[in-house]
This record gives C-alpha cells, structure tokens and sequence, in this order.
C-alpha cells in the first residue's frame, strides 16, 4: 500500500507530519510501501513485551535515520518537530542553549545512548496509529479496517493503571466523590437519618389516627413530604450562608467535625432532594384534593377540617383559591426557576442570579402557607424563622458593609484567554492567602457581585486578580479594561476557602488543575516572603491542557523554585502522554535536564514538566515516605473531575487530609 492509501484508510489526512512518520516507521523495506506483513509487524510492535530492538529501529525508522547516529542540527530539529506536534510553543533560545550543553563535548549523539541515558524505559513506550484523537475522524466515518485497528490500538494502549480504574467499585467512586471530608459520610448518614425519621414519623402519626379513613394516604404522603421539606429549606439557606460559612471556617473544632469545603456540593444536594419531595407533595395533594371532591361529603370533609365549610368547594378551588393553593404554586414555579437556571449557570449566570434572588421571596409564602389552617395548624415558620432571618442578616451585611473601589492600574490579556487585573489595594481592606473578593463592575452589569481568589500576597501594596474569560460578564469586563483601565470596579469581602486552613499544616501538597490554580499563588507569595513559618514543605503541582496557561505565574514559580522548602512540578495534559512515541524526544529533554541541574528547555525556568496526568498514588506515597511522622495538607481546586483524582488518592493515607475547592 503506498504512502496516499495508507494516509486516506487510517484517517489522519490533516495529520501530514505524524502519518508520513507513522508510514516511514512501519515501512521496514524502506520500499516507499508497506505490505501487509510490514503492518502486522507495526501492530505487533505497539505491545509493549516486543523486542526493545525492534523498538529502537522503529525509531530510527520514525525520525527517518539512517543510522542512529544524530547529528546537533537534526536532534535540534527533531525537538523543535516534537513540540508542535505536542502543541507547545518553544524559545529558540532555550532550545538551542539546551542542545548545545548537550553536544558540549561530543559532536554527534546516539539516538539509543540519548533514551537510554535518559532514563526512558523503551518498554513504556507507545507506538500508537490513533494520532490526535481530537482531530481524528469518528468512528462512524471511518473505513471498517481503521475501526477495528482502532479498537485493537486503544486495547494494546490502555494503561493497566486506567484498567484498575475501570474495574474500581461503582459504590466506591460514588463515595469518594461525594464525601470528600472526614466526616462527610458521617454527616451524611445522619441527613438520612434524619430525613428518613422525619417521614416516618408523621406517616405513622397521620396513619394511625381516627382520621385517615377520611384524608386517606394521599395526604398522609402529601403531609409527611412537608416535614421533610421544612427540613431541607431550613437547611438549604445555611449551607450559602457566606458569612457564617466564614465564621465557622474560624472556628478550629467545628472545620474538623463540619465538611464546610463541601457547602456549595451539600447546597446542590439538598436542592435535589427538595425538588422530589416538593413534586411528591404537590402530586400527593393534587391526587387528595380529586379524591376529596369526588368521593367525600361535606360532613365528612368537616370532620377534618379546621376552618369548616357549608358546601363542597370545587376541585379548582382547592388548587387556586384557598390560601394553601396559592402559596404552594408560587413557591412551586419560584422553586422550578431557581433550579432549572442553576443547572445553565456558566451559560447564562445572570438569569440564575436573578432567580436565585427570588428565593427571599420564596420564604415569605413558605412560612405562610400553612396559615388558612385548612387542615392543620402552620408550624413551618417554627422551622425556617432562625435560618431565614440568618440569610437576611447576612445580606444585609453584604449590602450595607463597606465596599472598596480600588483603582486599576493594570490590565493584561495572558494567554489561554485571562484577563489580569492589577490595582492598588485600598485603605483598610485585609485578606488572608486563599480568600477571595466579590468584584462588581457597574459598566458591564449594575447588580451582579462575581468572586474572584486573590492572586497577590497578603503584605502586597497592590490587589491582583486572575479572571478567566468563559462567560457574557467576563467578556464584557476584559472589552472594557483592555480598552481602558480607568473604568470603575467595586469590591467587597473578603470571605474564607478551604485553602485557607493551609497554615494548621507543616507539609503542604496544593494541586491546581487550570485557573483552580489561584488560591494557591497568593499562598505561594505568603510563604516565600516568610521563613519563620509553621510550614516547612510545599509540594506544588499545576496541571493544564493549555501549555501557554504556564505563562502566567513563571515570573513567580522561577522565584521560589530556587528554595529548597518548594517542589515545583507542571503537567502538560493538552499533548500526548510520557509514554507516547510523539513526545519521547521531549521527555528525554526533559530528563536530561534535572540530570544536569539546569533550567527545563521547555519551560524555561527551573519548574519541572512533565506530560500526561500525574499519577497522584505515587505522589502520595512518596510524600508520605518523605514525612513519615507529619500531617500532610492536601489543598486541591479546579473542575470535580480533576480534584477527583487527589481525593481518591489522598484518602489511601491517614495522614493526609483532603480540602477541595471547585470551580
């Protein structure tokens, strides 16, 4: 099959550079064609038990050499090929500095000698026909060989770690995801519990009266989901409380018995559970009030009455006229709005502010509904009264506590689309490292309050902000700086994170997974700028699929790479694997460079990169054989998919203990 055949069948015709490697290295003949037999033998090769000889002319063939012998200006080459097809962008520079300390005393290198020296093990390599998955064609327009050359790649590929993970029990990773606090399963057992006797308790009570043979099971279920609604809406307010939330962060004994880091997942939850029981008990009266009308007489109807009546009312009078009626379907359509644009709430934050508002509202009818003492007495202010006034209080306080209009004096457009406003910190305003600030910018929208971590240390005479630009308001806000700086800005807060409790810690691990690495610098200047404090080693590790997102703080992780308290390390995930032949070169590179005490080609700096996700069960251990006798803090924050992987592993070791913020 020639080079145009072989390049149409595996789908890879806007991967020019990759497929004439991937032809050059199966091409054993060196015919200009590969044979059927060539192919098996390529096939057979991505095992990764096959001949390290076989696998070392593979190369020779990749890189189309003649002989393993590599000359300065083609390894130069070959480097600079192999970082753009791992989409990242290299200095000259750096490059050509990196390889002339590498052929300092030599003028030619051996492709062999260069993996080997580096400490890349040929069996972890993986010659792959997939290409870049991204831009690989679909299944679906595929020719059938490549289909199944596919799914017999992925099976020969699939990493025994990513197989573990497959087989991992499903109740485990429920877990695990939604209990990421010591005592987050306890809590949760006991809001079960509760909820569960709370039912069960009225169901048996409305059961076994004299009554129920008139109200029957529909209102026993209508009135039991009641209780438990008065419950969770008591509840539900406390958990966005962002004042007492901070408050109780303070409170040393109650952040290890509270999974406070967990209140917005716990907010998500209760809402959930909210929304069941409020379609159970409208359905449960909608079904008793049919029934009532239909099949019960107006004495009987009276008999469990408060408020008595002469004639039956209608089954619509029921629904809209009595004051039970009209409460419950205002709170029912406020309820379905806040919920329904929560889950569109990065698409379109301002119609889930806006509907998230009219929850204030939503609490008037709720304490009122039950005060036409239709069929019992109103008990749900007894329950909602404290929570509510609590929300208010804090409102007000958001509302009437002073607000700062610090002026900007700076605006930068970084790479990876983020906006980087710097300002002069105003008079007054104190912070801690990992807080945030809620920042209102009247030009782009009068009412809403957006918060953002600070990135600049706490003893900065200047306030920084790392904003990143995914949505209507953040794109309006970057339009306008860019344009000007002079524009007006308000903040207010500051308000607590987990990522605050870093300091009840000697050793540290903070993971950042894209933007989520923002908390983590204003704790990384803190810590640099103070040497006497409870911290003693900080284990760093940022992971983005955008290389040029590494940009934004080198200045900063430069700085403090040179002190030895710190252990830096990037993770590229937006290139292929350490193990993918497409990226060899550059982990060789890569090696080399720690070997020589230099600075990484790749970066730059003296921060190490390093490709793929990081395997956080290894880091995990080697941390722990590290501090045998300390407590580790483990501070994760990005998406949940990304801290999901700290938390699983970090909960394998007693002494670590997992905060997480997500973004």
């Amino acid at each position: 099959m020639p080079y145009e055949g072989f390049n149409k069948l595996l789908g890879h015709e806007h991967e020019e550079d990759f497929c004439k490697r991937l032809f050059q290295g199966l091409d054993i003949s060196k015919s200009g064609s590969i044979s059927f037999v060539e192919f098996l033998k390529g096939l057979s090769l991505m095992d990764k038990e096959a001949p390290e000889d076989e696998r070392f002319q593979f190369l020779e063939r990749w890189f189309n050499l003649d002989e393993a012998i590599v000359e300065k200006e083609m390894f130069a080459d070959m480097l600079e090929t192999t970082a753009k097809e791992n989409r990242m962008k290299v200095e000259s520079s750096s490059l050509s500095e990196f390889v002339d300390d590498l052929y300092e005393h030599r003028e030619s290198l051996d492709i062999r000698e260069i993996i080997r020296e580096s400490d890349v093990p040929m069996r972890s390599i993986s010659f792959t026909l997939l290409g870049d998955k991204s831009r690989t064609k679909s299944k679906r327009q595929l020719h059938p060989i490549n289909k199944a050359i596919q799914d017999i790649t992925k099976d020969m590929e699939s990493d025994s770690e990513e197989k573990e993970e497959a087989k991992r029990n499903f109740l485990v990773r429920w877990i695990h995801r939604h209990f990421q606090h010591e005592m987050g399963f306890t809590i949760a057992v006991l809001y079960w519990v509760i909820n569960i006797a709370l039912f069960s308790v009225i169901f048996c009570l409305r059961r076994f009266t004299p009554h129920f043979k008139v109200w029957g099971y529909a209102f026993t279920v209508a009135n039991s989901s009641a209780m438990v609604l008065r419950f969770n809406c008591a509840l539900i307010i406390l958990l966005v409380s962002k004042h007492l939330i901070t408050g109780l962060r303070k409170m040393l004994f109650l952040n290890r018995f509270l999974p406070l880091d967990s209140n917005i997942e716990g907010h998500k939850h209760i809402a959930g559970v909210i929304l069941v029981f409020s379609m159970l008990h409208a359905g449960a009266h909608y079904y008793d009030y049919w029934n009532i009308v239909e099949h019960l007489s107006v004495d009987s109807l009276n008999t469990v009455l408060y408020t008595k009546v002469t004639t039956m009312p209608s089954y619509w009078e029921f629904l809209f006229t009595t004051w039970s009626g009209i409460t419950g379907h205002v709170m029912l359509v406020i309820f379905l709005l806040g919920y329904v644009t929560a889950l569109f709430r990065r698409q379109s934050f301002r119609l889930f502010w806006i509907f998230h508002l009219l929850f204030i509202v939503f609490y008037i009818p709720l304490c009122f509904h039950g005060v036409g003492k239709m069929f019992d007495l109103p008990t749900t202010h007894y329950w909602v009264g404290v929570p509510f006034l609590i929300l208010v209080v804090s409102w007000l306080i958001s509302k009437f506590s002073r607000k700062y209009s610090p002026k900007v004096v700076e605006a930068q457009l970084l790479p990876s689309n983020v906006l980087c406003l710097k300002m002069l910190r105003p008079t007054g305003l104190r912070f801690r490292a990992g807080q945030f600030l809620y920042i209102r910018c009247p030009e782009v929208s009068v009412f809403e309050w957006h918060p953002f971590s600070i990135t600049s240390a706490p003893n900065s005479e200047f306030l920084t902000f790392h904003i990143r630009i995914v949505g209507p308001w953040t794109r309006k806000l970057s339009m306008e700086f860019i344009n000007s700086c002079s524009i007006p800005l308000q903040v207010e807060g500051p308000y607590g994170t987990p990522s605050e409790q870093y300091r009840d810690y000697k050793v540290l691990m903070l993971v950042g997974a894209g933007i989520g690495v923002t908390p983590f610098t204003s704790i990384l200047q803190a810590l640099k700028s103070k040497t006497s404090n409870k911290v003693k080693k900080v284990y760093f590790y940022w992971i983005s699929r955008d290389y040029s997102s590494f940009e934004w703080f080198a200045q900063l992780l430069e700085e403090i790479s040179a002190d030895p308290r710190f252990l830096i390390q990037h993770y590229y995930t937006g290139g292929n694997t350490k193990s993918d032949v497409r990226s060899l070169l550059l982990q060789v590179a890569v090696n080399y460079s720690e070997k020589m005490n230099r600075k990484y080609f790749v970066t730059g700096t003296g921060t190490k990169l390093n490709f793929g996700r990081p395997n956080f069960d290894e880091i995990c251990k080697e941390i722990q054989e590290n501090h045998p006798d300390e407590n580790i803090g483990v501070f994760a924050c990005g998406p949940s998919a990304a801290t999901e992987a700290v938390k699983i592993a970090s909960t394998k070791f007693p002494k670590f203990a997992f905060h997480r913020e997500i973004f």
